[in-house]
C-alpha cells in the first residue's frame, strides 16, 4: 500500500486534512473578519501569525502526527510557516494594492 502524506492510514490524513482546513477557516475568518472591521491587511496578517500558528502546532504534534511537542519542533514548524507567510503577505500585498 502507498504511504500517505502523514501516514499509513487514511485515518492519518483524514486527521491531516481536518487540522488544516480548520486552520486555513480560522485563517480566513481573521483576515476576511478584521479587512471588514476596517483593520489593515498587515494586522490582519500579524493577528493570524499570532493566532493560528501556535494553536495548530500542537493540534498537528498531538494529533495528526501523535507525537510530543518540543521547542525545537515548533521553531521548525513556525519557520516552514513564516515562509509561506511571507509569500502569502506578498499576494495580499499586491492584490490589495497594485492591483
Amino acid at each position: 500500500m502507498a504511504r500517505l502524506i502523514t501516514g499509513d492510514t487514511p485515518a492519518d490524513a483524514g486527521r491531516y486534512l481536518l487540522v488544516g482546513v480548520t486552520c486555513a477557516g480560522a485563517n480566513n475568518l481573521l483576515l476576511i473578519g478584521g479587512a471588514a472591521a476596517g483593520l489593515h491587511y498587515t494586522v490582519c496578517i500579524a493577528l493570524t501569525v499570532l493566532i493560528v500558528l501556535p494553536a495548530s502546532y500542537p493540534a498537528h504534534a498531538c494529533w495528526t502526527f501523535r507525537g510530543a511537542m518540543s521547542w525545537g519542533s515548533f521553531g521548525r514548524y513556525l519557520l516552514g510557516s513564516l515562509s509561506g507567510v511571507v509569500i502569502a503577505s506578498l499576494m495580499v500585498a499586491l492584490l490589495c494594492g497594485p492591483l
